[in-house]
């Protein structure tokens, strides 16, 4: 599990045959194979290169298409924090400001109505993920979509900077907010909701 820390990039897409890759199934790569540094680098860069080639072949398509058309229209660092409707309740973005925590002060979570993009316009946080399953479940809040989990020492750690993105499916816990470094960091973040 320490291989885990490798993974740096925490985005989804859709292989040509068929299969998706997210950032859970990348930490999985690295965790089950034990590859050497040297393969992890490989491992990454092919999977950057595949996913700009789908990126460009179609970039306007669907809810991601949505989303960074949006964001071309509007710079979230100068927007109201808030919720803004794309596609009514189905898509919505949430401009969020926040300064980080130590990670120690902050718990994983999941939502199982909405996938969440979360795009950082400006800052530096660290972003824990990992599998939902084999986590103790400590809080519920059904009105806002969100359940929280008690500690873990499993996951895999990603450091989100300007105009980084990661995309979290319903069964992929992750830990937002927490600091990458020694001291807090104000963050600009919007996060896309789609409802599943």
């Amino acid at each position: 599990a320490e291989n885990a820390d490798i993974v740096e990039y925490g985005v989804m897409f859709n292989q040509p045959d068929g299969r998706q890759i997210n950032n859970t199934a990348s930490q999985k790569y690295v965790i089950e194979n034990n590859p050497s540094l040297a393969e992890i680098a490989l491992f990454k860069d092919n999977l950057i290169k595949s996913m700009k080639e789908w990126g460009n072949r179609i970039p306007n398509a669907g809810y991601g298409g949505m989303f960074y058309q949006w964001l071309r229209e509007n710079d979230p660092t100068k927007m109201e924090c808030g919720k803004y409707q794309i596609v009514g309740d189905d898509v919505y973005a949430m401009v969020q400001s926040y300064d980080t925590q130590p990670q120690e002060n902050r718990r994983f979570e999941t939502h199982e109505r909405y996938f969440d993009i979360q795009y950082v316009a400006e800052g530096i946080e660290k972003f824990g993920v990992r599998p939902m399953e084999g986590l103790n479940e400590a809080e519920r809040i059904p009105e806002n979509d969100l359940i929280f989990y008690e500690k873990t020492d499993t996951a895999g750690w990603l450091i989100l900077g300007p105009g980084d993105l990661v995309v979290v499916a319903p069964e992929d816990a992750h830990c937002p907010q927490c600091m990458a470094g020694d001291s807090p960091c104000r963050i600009r973040k919007v996060v896309l909701k789609v409802r599943v």
